[in-house]
């Protein structure tokens, strides 16, 4: 009798333990919750972000790399960069090739343009299951942007710029091409944000014989 007693505490035990484990899985905030995070983290801020963007040191042969694509020896190079987090996903492109001889002021005269499509945000703690990244209010502009060096293949550019809002989205949804995201699944902040982004990293040259077919 006692040992039926003892193996009933055993498996109701057991079964505490699983449902405890169960409920505990993290599982994402809703977008109102997600939303007043960003939006403290924006006042706590002053509504400034000042970011850093490096390659990842997990992949020390990665930077800007120019792309390959037909019209590039009309319109010009184009260099992209996204980091294997994802957090990361930046571009910038000039009007004449880009060689290892040129200078900051063949590259400030030939700028066309950069792109900021997805930057961290300094020591935000991300909610779960949230991809959360500040917006330009152009997808591509060249005003504010000075480049600072470039030297022995690493380019060092400055961009003071304004970012209109920061937008959210929930991880891993299925959405059908045509359908719009679910409301509860998405979120925008807009403020007047101030950006300040300092990139330093290689920029990578296509060969000789990819520039010239071109």
């Amino acid at each position: 009798m006692e040992s039926k007693f003892l193996l009933e505490i055993i498996y109701l035990v057991m079964v505490g333990v699983g449902l405890s484990s169960a409920f505990s899985q993290p599982g994402p905030i809703g977008y109102r919750q997600a939303k007043l995070v960003v939006e403290r983290y924006l006042q706590d801020n002053n509504y400034t972000l000042d970011v850093q963007l490096r390659e990842e040191s997990s992949d020390p042969f990665s930077g800007l790399t120019e792309l390959s694509y037909s019209g590039a020896a009309k319109l010009g190079p184009i260099f992209r960069y996204t980091s294997q987090s994802g957090m990361i996903s930046i571009g910038i492109g000039f009007d004449k090739n880009v060689r290892p001889s040129s200078t900051v002021q063949d590259l400030q005269g030939n700028l066309s343009y950069v792109a900021l499509d997805r930057i961290p945000m300094p020591g935000f703690i991300y909610p779960f299951g949230w991809d959360i990244y500040p917006q330009t209010p152009t997808s591509s502009f060249k005003e504010g942007v000075k480049i600072v060096s470039y030297d022995n293949g690493i380019i060092h550019y400055k961009v003071d710029t304004t970012f209109f809002a920061i937008y959210g989205v929930m991880r891993g949804l299925k959405i059908p091409a045509d359908a719009a995201i679910p409301r509860y699944a998405r979120f925008q902040v807009r403020r007047n944000i101030h950006g300040l982004i300092d990139v330093n990293m290689p920029l990578l040259l296509a060969a000789p014989e990819e520039v010239a077919a071109k």
